[in-house]
């Protein structure tokens, strides 16, 4: 699967990758770009993945990683890489990303994150800093998990209607997806323009939409139907040349 991640162009006037050789800087830019880089910047990775991708022997790859560590850039034990410093570079922010880091920190071996951050990581820089790592860190996922209130509950469910919502919507009613989207969006409006708030926008889209719409019968419930799948601006999916079809 791909990523994205943050790449500063600063990086070609920067002293250090300024003073490395062609090799050295295409290894170093594989270790901020590599398909395993976690949000952490620590991730598991065989030395002989990093050679057969670089197109580097693996003596030069450890080599090379030496010269790293000496100046405290790239650190490397049992299988473990750290980028030190890509905290420092990177946005963390949201209830989401928290949990998500609070688990890629778990899954490294405690003597190893421990090696990484006496050597300089900057761990206190993620938005984890307050966590104690010896307490039970699967419960204080959960925690933060419950604080991320669902799509529901905010006035976004009315312009971005989950596909199984609406799903059960076009089964209900007799209107098409169209006529449900400008609903939801009028109403929207109305929200704004009158101050409303719901605990619960898909109940009151749904109570909306019965004002306005005609229930299908037992007898004429929609049929599942196959369509064009699009993207959030309605643009068709192209997944290697072929168009994606979807069955609502």
């Amino acid at each position: 699967m791909s990523k994205n991640t943050f790449f500063n162009t600063r990086f070609w006037q920067d002293s250090f990758t300024s003073d490395l050789d062609p090799v050295e800087k295409l290894l170093f830019i594989y270790f901020i770009t590599s398909p395993y880089l976690s949000l952490t910047g620590i991730y598991e990775i065989p030395l002989k993945f990093v050679a057969m991708e670089t197109g580097l022997d693996k003596e030069m790859v450890i080599k090379i990683l030496d010269r790293f560590e000496e100046k405290k850039k790239v650190m490397y034990r049992d299988g473990w890489l750290c980028v030190l410093n890509y905290p420092k570079y990177q946005s963390f922010k949201g209830g989401k990303l928290e949990v998500a880091l609070k688990r890629e920190i778990k899954a490294v071996p405690k003597d190893i994150l421990e090696l990484f951050i006496k050597e300089g990581y900057p761990i206190d820089t993620l938005s984890i800093q307050h966590m104690d790592m010896d307490k039970d860190m699967d419960k204080e996922i959960e925690e933060i998990s419950v604080k991320t209130p669902p799509l529901y509950k905010s006035k976004k469910y009315l312009s971005s209607i989950p596909d199984e919502d609406m799903s059960v919507f076009l089964n209900r009613f007799d209107v098409g997806e169209k006529k449900i989207k400008d609903k939801a969006e009028s109403f929207l409006l109305y929200c704004d323009s009158k101050g409303k708030k719901y605990a619960n926008y898909k109940s009151a889209l749904l109570n909306a939409m019965k004002k306005d719409f005609v229930e299908r019968t037992e007898a004429n419930k929609r049929k599942p139907v196959t369509r064009v799948k699009t993207d959030a601006n309605g643009s068709p999916v192209v997944i290697n040349g072929a168009v994606q079809m979807e069955t609502v």
